[in-house]
């Protein structure tokens, strides 16, 4: 049977869908009807196939809309401020109508069971093989895709971190669902690291996302001569390698160790294949490592972000 969410107008509860997926329910339906008229008419229809049915609109409509919907043998129920349980005797199906003005998580307690939810955040694979791999786990599971390549996926079924592993490789960033940002954020203050950043293509989108860390000691954006200055990289230098290549990015990073334990650069073209070189490393060592995304400007552009701030993470698991 199908479950449906049926909403009137597309600005009506928003948080529905991320209550449920936290619920562990991820075969809901979504409608969204623009007439009232076609708001009647799709409640109408999924009462004769639907199992599971929310239906949201504002206050003022509730009283309206279940007068034009009810059967005779309905069951209400008055939840939390006029939120609605429907119950049909005759086929055990149930209708929520709740007001759009009200909180999800109030009421799909009463209404739905809660089951338990995993996660694990991965970047570096496409959707596509992230499906293909999640088959094989024989779990029900919904993919939330950042860009291209950085996803958080919630799935219904204990998943093995090894396997998981296996499947991802060392993509899989997170088993606890946590955004990419969010991981470096809180591994950077866990370990209580201090850390420069230096950006070319990125043109601070890194130190941006970074910017509420109080480790944060530098933040450079290499666009002109001027920037490479602050780092002391000289024309001389950037004229035998380029401002963006290997060499670069190691000398980048290596001057940026002078003020902090960790340094990060992002140096790339802004072309239709993006070459981006990622430097990062502490007083020991760096690394530096080079990929190639596809795309107009802004994609490019997120995706050496989420490069710069993966390699980032991945450097500090390993060496603290």
């Amino acid at each position: 049977m199908q479950n449906k969410v049926i909403l009137f107008s597309n600005q009506t509860n928003k948080n529905i869908e991320k209550s449920l997926i936290n619920r562990g329910l991820f075969h809901f339906t979504y409608i969204f009807c623009d007439t009232y008229e076609h708001f009647v008419q799709e409640i109408k229809s999924a009462r004769e196939t639907c199992e599971k049915i929310i239906v949201s609109c504002k206050n003022e409509l509730i009283d309206k809309l279940l007068d034009e919907v009810k059967k005779e043998d309905d069951q209400f129920s008055v939840l939390f401020e006029q939120a609605v349980k429907l119950e049909e005797r005759t086929t055990f199906r149930k209708m929520l109508f709740v007001p759009s003005e009200l909180d999800a998580e109030k009421f799909l307690d009463v209404f739905l069971e809660k089951k338990e939810v995993f996660s694990c955040s991965i970047f570096g694979k496409t959707v596509r093989t992230i499906e293909e791999k999640f088959k094989d786990f024989d779990c029900d599971f919904k993919i939330f895709s950042e860009n291209k390549f950085l996803h958080i996926v919630k799935f219904s079924k204990a998943v093995e971190e090894e396997k998981l592993k296996e499947a991802f490789g060392d993509g899989v960033f997170s088993f606890e669902g946590e955004s990419l940002q969010g991981a470096c954020e809180k591994i950077l203050k866990e370990k209580n690291l201090s850390f420069a950043v230096a950006e070319g293509i990125t043109a601070g989108g890194v130190s941006c996302k970074l910017a509420g860390n109080l480790g944060l000691k530098q933040s450079v954006v290499l666009l002109n001569d001027e920037g490479f200055e602050q780092v002391q990289i000289d024309k001389p230098f950037l004229e035998n390698n380029g401002t963006v290549s290997k060499e670069t990015s190691y000398e980048v990073s290596k001057n940026l160790l002078i003020n902090a334990d960790i340094a990060l650069s992002v140096l790339g073209f802004d072309c239709d294949a993006g070459r981006t070189f990622v430097a990062v490393g502490n007083k020991d060592e760096i690394h530096v490592f080079s990929s190639v995304f596809y795309g107009n400007r802004q994609q490019i552009v997120e995706n050496a972000i989420c490069f710069g701030l993966f390699k980032l993470l991945a450097f500090i698991k390993e060496k603290y």
